[in-house]
Formats: structure tokens, sequence, C-alpha cells
């Protein structure tokens, strides 16, 4: 066995070509066990980490012991690799040797590790995108079609396979609603399209094709050598699209379909839409625990515990200071009220965004999904 897990990057494909044909036989029915309950890009992913797990291992697949799967395991979990690349390594491998061991006991060291839902260091409150910066996207964009399907997504908060593979037949133009099927979850919902509905509406009228009909996708292929009404846009060029309209609009950072979706969920989450009616509008599973990614990025409770129960004291004194300190102009006396000032105003700042937040909720109907990006 290697004595480290190194950062593969692209080289994992180059792996295949030093593997056994005995090997390649049980990799390819592993993959295709797999493909029962996963997609195409999943599977994929069970390659790669397969083809890494084996070039460590150094062994034939079905030379394995429990001491093997014990020293792998070590050797992953101390490595510097990412959590979330730690915790797919561990779902493979003990899949893999569940799959082909049968054997329990070989498992021990590959118990599962409670991670987060999402890496938090993708997926955080500073990362998510501000209405300004949603608004500047918009105006941004010149194509009829891209403003829709950046507004569908806003709107929705869908994944990217939904909005993929929505057709025609699926918006309801009449009742503006959108009947959106997941297939990583195997269940549909229908949502209001409120906001969304006069791009959605004009993109209608003008779309690619003559005459959309309902099995139609909303959004097909257009590229400059090939067209089809009967294909649709790949979920690679939707990142593309909302790549392209932050660059436009001044959004300096690497953003994505799924990072839309992170910011809408957490915003309904915020204007009061919690519990099953917050997994119904996500498209979860009954009794995911997916909503405490959004509880984690709405933190305006513990702001607010902290400003009432931490700071008080030290805004009072604040207060205190700024009001009565008498103005000389010594440099240190200076800087130390104009520090003082800074504190007291950015004090005032939050107490002023936590009363506009707490009258907003109180005011708010909680089952309805507002959308306030635009």
């Amino acid at each position: 066995m290697k004595t480290e897990y190194r950062m593969y990057g692209r080289d994992s494909e180059k792996l295949a070509d030093s593997i056994s044909d005995a090997d390649n036989k049980i990799l390819a029915g592993y993959l295709r066990y797999c493909s029962t309950t996963a997609g195409p890009k999943k599977v994929n992913d069970y390659r790669r980490y397969m083809l890494q797990f084996m070039d460590v291992i150094e062994k034939p697949l079905d030379k394995i012991t429990k001491d093997d799967a014990i020293d792998f395991w070590a050797l992953v979990n101390h490595s510097t690799h990412e959590l979330q690349t730690k915790i797919m390594m561990r779902r493979t491998v003990k899949r893999f040797l569940k799959w082909f061991y049968r054997d329990l006991d070989m498992l021990e060291a590959l118990k599962n590790t409670k991670g987060p839902l999402v890496n938090p260091k993708k997926i955080n409150k500073s990362v998510l995108f501000k209405p300004d910066e949603i608004r500047r996207m918009l105006h941004a964009a010149e194509r009829i079609r891209d403003k829709a399907l950046l507004m569908l997504l806003v709107e929705t908060g869908a994944r990217p396979q939904e909005i993929r593979d929505l057709k025609w037949g699926d918006v309801n133009l009449d009742e503006k609603e959108v009947h959106l099927y997941s297939s990583k979850t195997a269940r549909d919902r229908d949502l209001p399209i409120l906001h969304s509905f006069p791009y959605i509406f004009h993109w209608y009228e003008n779309w690619a094709f003559p005459d959309p009909m309902a099995e139609d996708y909303v959004f097909p292929a257009l590229v400059k050598h090939y067209s089809s009404r009967n294909k649709s846009i790949s979920t690679s060029y939707m990142n593309r699209i909302i790549q392209s309209l932050a660059n436009k609009a001044g959004v300096n950072r690497r953003v994505n379909t799924y990072l839309l979706r992170h910011t809408r969920l957490t915003e309904v989450y915020k204007l009061g839409v919690k519990g099953v009616e917050h997994n119904k509008f996500a498209g979860h599973t009954p009794g995911s625990k997916h909503q405490n990614v959004y509880v984690h990025l709405d933190n305006r409770d513990l702001k607010q515990a902290l400003m009432k129960n931490v700071y008080s004291k030290d805004v009072a004194v604040a207060n205190e200071n700024f009001q009565t300190q008498p103005v000389n102009n010594t440099g240190t006396a200076s800087i130390q009220m104009i520090q003082q000032q800074m504190l007291f105003l950015q004090q005032e700042l939050l107490k002023l965004q936590a009363v506009d937040v707490a009258g907003g909720a109180a005011n708010r109907p909680k089952q309805q999904l507002p959308c306030n990006i635009i």
C-alpha cells in the first residue's frame, strides 16, 4: 500500500490503463450495481474514487482484507483532502466492500462519519447571491432565454436537472405555476412563478422554434451548428450562462445554478417558510435534514441574542462615552472618540436591522412564498 493518499486532480482516468482485466471486470460489475440507484454523473464519481482506491491499495480487488481497509481509511482520514472528498471516498469503498465481500466485519473501520450536508467552505453566507447582484445579472442578460432561465432559477430555487427537463406542458401560463419533477427524489411539486412569469411568457412568445408544443423543452439545446427542440439544454451550459451573467454584472467569484438554489432556499426560510412546507418547496424527501443547512445560513437569531445578552453593556458604555466625551485636539483622544463613535453607529445600525427584520416577519403570512430578490 502507498504511504499517502495524494491529490490526483485530473490524473484519475489515467489510472485505468494500468489495472488488470480481472479488476476491470470487478469494477464494471460494481459500477453496474451502483447505476441501479445512481445517475451517470454519480456513477462516474464512484469510478474515479475506485481508481484512486485501487492505486493506493496496490492489491487486486479480490484480495483485500480487513486490515487493508483499516490501513487505507487511516491513510485517507489523515490526508489533506477536503472533508467532502474523504466522505465520498469512504462511501465508495464501503459500498464496494459490502457489495463484493458481504462481510460486515470488514466495514468496521468505515463507519459513517457525520459530515456537513454541504461543503461549508463552498456554501456559506458570504457566497450567497445578494439581491443587488441578481438585479445586475438580470439587467446584464441580453437574451430573452437567459432572463427567463435566471428568473426561473431565482424564484423556484429548483435543481438544475428540474429546469433542464422542464417542458412547456409543465408550465401553466393561466395559473402562473410550474410543475417540477426531481429525478433525484422521484417526487414532483407545483410552485408559483409570479415574479418570473413575465420573463417566461416573453420567452414563450419568442421561443426558438415556431409553435411551442407541450412536449417541447422550455430550454432546448441551442448551439451554433446544432439546435433541437427534442434535446434539452445541458446543466453545464446552464452554469456557463449563470457564470457569464455574473461576470458581466461584476460578481467577481465562481457561481453556479446550485448557488442560486441555496440562495433562494435560505431566503424563503428567513421569510418564515419552515418545516414541512420548506421541504416541499425545496423538493426534499419527508424528514430530510437538509433544512438544517438553511438554519445555519440564517444566523440572525444568534446575532440578536448576542447583541441583547453579551454586547448590551458595551453599547451602553459606547453611548455614554459618545455623548459625554469632550472634544480635544490630542491625537490619541481623537482616535478614541472616533472609534467609540464608529462602535455606537455600528450598534445602532444593527438594532435598526433587527427591528426591520422582526417587523417584517410579524406582518408576513407564513405560508406565502414571496420573492424579494427582484
